[in-house]
């Protein structure tokens, strides 16, 4: 399944959005963005944030930076900072990430059970059918708290958590069979 099984990323690609919009100079780490409840001023059934409910007194977060939102999971946070990369940008950034293609591990050849998915993002064409219907704007969003037209497999999020945390430096990932989990002697 680490390979093969595709799942929409969910809220673990915020620290993605915010690292490609921290990078296109989209938002910078010493500014702040509003948690409304909803990220649509007319609509506020639309794209809401998780903690604007009923149940919660249709609480927001309020004004966040960064390390907040992140530590929040704010979606208004995160909707914001995928309308301000658009959907070809933050979809070209999730493909860096190595989101929508297969990562070549070659898991036949190697021995391993299975195939290999790419997963999916919205592609060129996709982007173009949905900028002539005007909903490439709300599928940005969607990206920007990891929903929509995007999945990837588990090995998928452990190899951008891997390029994230090599700063941006890319090495395709390798599995290991047998590896133990006892440090070395």
């Amino acid at each position: 399944r680490v390979s093969a099984a595709v799942y929409p990323p969910g809220s673990i690609v915020k620290p993605l959005v915010l690292a490609a919009a921290v990078t296109e100079g989209e938002f910078s780490l010493d500014h702040s963005i509003t948690c409304k409840g909803h990220h649509f001023p007319a609509q506020p059934n639309v794209a809401r944030c998780w903690i604007y409910r009923q149940a919660n007194g249709m609480a927001t977060h309020g004004s966040l930076q960064a390390e907040e939102a992140l530590a929040r999971s704010c979606n208004c946070f995160f909707y914001e900072l995928g309308a301000r990369l658009g959907l070809a940008g933050i979809s070209d950034w999730m493909n860096y990430f190595g989101a929508g293609r297969q990562l070549g591990i070659g898991t036949s050849a190697n021995g391993f059970p299975g195939t290999e998915s790419s997963g999916s993002l919205p592609s060129e064409e996709d982007i173009a059918e949905l900028d002539k219907r005007g909903e490439s704007d709300f599928e940005a969003i969607m990206l920007g708290i990891g929903q929509g037209r995007f999945t990837w497999t588990p090995l998928h999020a452990a190899n951008a958590f891997a390029i994230l945390a090599r700063h941006g430096r890319r090495l395709p990932p390798t599995l290991v069979r047998g590896a133990s989990s006892s440090p070395a002697d």
